[in-house]
């Protein structure tokens, strides 16, 4: 990013080090100035693992001598110490530190040799690498994922990587991989204990579908297949989807079931939404202009994408919506929207955060990062999430608090 950016009250998501608490009987230690700790501390309060991290405070003068060489050893002694002995142990760096050429590297190495039976991982907290080909939150998630056990294809299930949270009980996707061989899809918080969590290292195969876990599955991808099938909602495309898995295992089943379903939700919303206009944005979706592609191919108006960039796997569709026109799309971070924030566009309903605070819809679709979202499912749920909106009128300020994000 080469000019000023303008970062939004709807902005945001997990945050960092919320990311290290998948990890079961983790603690966490953040090396930080007082003002990302305070920050931080905020977030743990909220989402209530405020108990499993702990802070080494520094400044300048720490900084310009070099005395967390010798305070983080006696601080991690401290914390592996106390109970409950954790098997993993999360050292968070700031930018501050990462930008310094401090070198965490050689301070994992010594306290891995003192304490062996304990896994020591260092975790950037940088967004200054935000644009770079290793950002913060995918990196993190790589680093979660060399906690898994070495021991590839021997089990027959499946991981999910990508999203924070598994899929809901109700998508196709579970019943699908079963049918197809699969004894079970796997996700960080499936895991109780540490050993179960490092059993997602015995799988034969890496679903992200979501872009956060791209890199993940890129550093497992010598012994550990993976498919990279971020979310869709375009029925054509989710079909490709499964095609692509059903190769991957080498087994397939029949999807006609679902059509039916599908079909039926859209028309429901359809009739419901009528022509009122539909604002799609990044935060709720890490398609925001596929999304916005199948609803006007459903037959629904859309007036704005709000979006962060455009991906690659993004791009085909952003192409078809500019050559049919109807749609304008803005930059989240242009400076130039602070002054029209609330009034941006023509939408009635907002899908996502980031388009409810831009435009100003009365309705917003509470739906973050696709949360919960896949295959016929996530569509079929989507349209009942828009006649939901489309009822009530919607306090996105109320919304934005109950999700809890971390700017």
């Amino acid at each position: 990013m080469n000019s000023l950016c303008f970062c939004s009250a709807a902005f945001g998501s997990w945050g960092i080090v919320r990311l290290g608490t998948l990890v079961p009987e983790c603690k966490m230690l953040f090396v930080c100035p007082y003002s990302c700790g305070r920050h931080n501390s905020i977030g743990a309060i909220q989402h209530g693992y405020k108990d499993r991290v702990s802070y080494l405070f520094i400044d300048e003068k720490d900084v310009a001598l070099g005395t967390m060489y010798d305070d983080i050893p006696k601080t991690v002694h401290t914390l592996v110490s106390s109970e409950p002995k954790p098997k993993v142990v999360l050292i968070y760096f700031s930018c501050v530190l990462y930008m310094s050429g401090f070198d965490w590297d050689a301070i994992i190495e010594e306290i891995s040799q003192e304490y062996p039976e304990i896994q020591f991982r260092a975790c950037m907290m940088n967004p200054v690498a935000s644009e770079t080909s290793d950002p913060p939150v995918p990196a993190m998630i790589r680093t979660l994922c060399s906690l898994w056990n070495k021991d590839a294809g021997s089990a027959k299930t499946v991981n999910l990587l990508g999203p924070y949270s598994k899929l809901s009980p109700e998508c196709e996707l579970y019943t699908v991989l079963q049918a197809c061989g699969a004894q079970d899809l796997l996700h960080f918080t499936n895991a109780q204990t540490y050993d179960d969590y490092a059993l997602m290292g015995s799988s034969m195969l890496n679903l992200v579908i979501r872009p956060e876990g791209l890199l993940a599955a890129k550093a497992w991808s010598d012994t550990m297949n993976y498919c990279f099938l971020p979310v869709s909602y375009n029925l054509a495309e989710v079909s490709g989807q499964y095609e692509t898995i059903f190769e991957a295992l080498g087994a397939k089943t029949d999807l006609a079931p679902y059509y039916d379903a599908v079909t039926t939700a859209i028309e429901k919303a359809r009739a419901m939404i009528g022509d009122l206009p539909i604002a799609v944005c990044s935060s709720a979706t890490c398609r925001p202009f596929g999304l916005a592609k199948a609803l006007v191919e459903y037959g629904f108006t859309v007036s704005d994408v709000f979006s962060d960039g455009c991906a690659f796997y993004d791009a085909e569709a952003k192409t078809w919506l500019a050559e049919r026109g109807g749609v304008a799309f803005h930059e989240i971070h242009d400076p130039s929207l602070v002054e029209q924030v609330g009034h941006i566009g023509t939408a009635q309903i907002a899908i996502g955060f980031m388009a409810g605070y831009y435009s100003g819809a009365p309705h917003v679709v509470n739906l973050m990062l696709d949360e919960g979202h896949f295959g016929f499912y996530g569509i079929i749920h989507l349209m009942e999430m828009l006649r939901d909106a489309a009822a009530t009128q919607s306090s996105l300020e109320a919304c934005i608090e109950r999700y809890g994000l971390i700017i």
